[in-house]
């Protein structure tokens, strides 16, 4: 999937903290804070530790999902490993294709209430 990230208002050669989620073999979810570089609108770079669990759910499933986020305590929460376990919901990953319906986003936006 892409989306020009113009639109939700990443500029290229910045630097954004971003919470990635991705997905283990197993279907539990992960969210890690990781900062991001928009190398231009339809991609970005990011650097991410080998051994972590991130980047082995990456490489299981090829694909991750980047959360732009302006909320601090959910931030601290990625980063301690505590992120609620209703932050991960369905829409995230398994329905990523839904995630660009307006109709499913707003049936689902009180879930999001992190956010």
């Amino acid at each position: 999937m892409s989306i020009d990230l113009s639109s939700v208002g990443m500029k290229k050669g910045q630097q954004y903290e971003t919470i990635i989620t991705t997905m283990d073999s197993e279907g539990k979810k992960n969210g890690a804070p990781i900062g991001v570089i928009c190398k231009d609108k339809y991609k970005v770079m990011c650097r991410i530790f080998k051994g972590s669990k991130t980047l082995d759910n990456i490489i299981l499933n090829n694909e991750f999902i980047v959360n732009i986020t302006l909320n601090p305590i959910l931030f601290t929460l990625a980063t301690i490993g505590n992120i609620p376990e209703d932050f991960f919901i369905d829409s995230n990953i398994e329905n990523r294709d839904k995630n660009n319906n307006k109709e499913y986003r707003d049936k689902y936006r009180d879930k999001k209430k992190y956010l």
